[in-house]
């Protein structure tokens, strides 16, 4: 995952996009470029998003592998890498109408 973060810290200077630096560096740019290279370099995708009670919305991508990066995107646009790990395993909800 430090090679996820370097690989966009890169691409976000590159484009002229926003890199915060804290503790473990926040990736921060446009949404469409940060999708594009979790999709292109390691073949995440969308697996689930929701919004929350501030109005962000929250991504989860996934690759067959179990990768896994959470990206928020806020209200003017902004998204963020705000965490990414391995051995993702995805749970289906369990549905009101059916008995659990």
């Amino acid at each position: 995952m430090r090679k996820l973060i370097q690989t966009l810290v890169a691409t976000a200077a590159l484009a002229g996009l926003v890199a915060q630096a804290t503790a473990a560096p926040v990736v921060c740019g446009t949404h469409d470029v940060i999708v594009k290279a979790l999709t292109e370099r390691y073949k995440e995708i969308r697996e689930s998003l929701g919004i929350s009670s501030s109005g962000n919305l929250t991504e989860v991508y996934v690759s067959g592998t179990g990768s896994w990066t959470i990206l928020v995107t806020t209200q003017k646009g902004l998204t963020c890498i705000v965490s990414t790990g391995q051995r993702w395993n995805g749970l289906t909800p369990a549905s009101a109408d059916k008995p659990a």
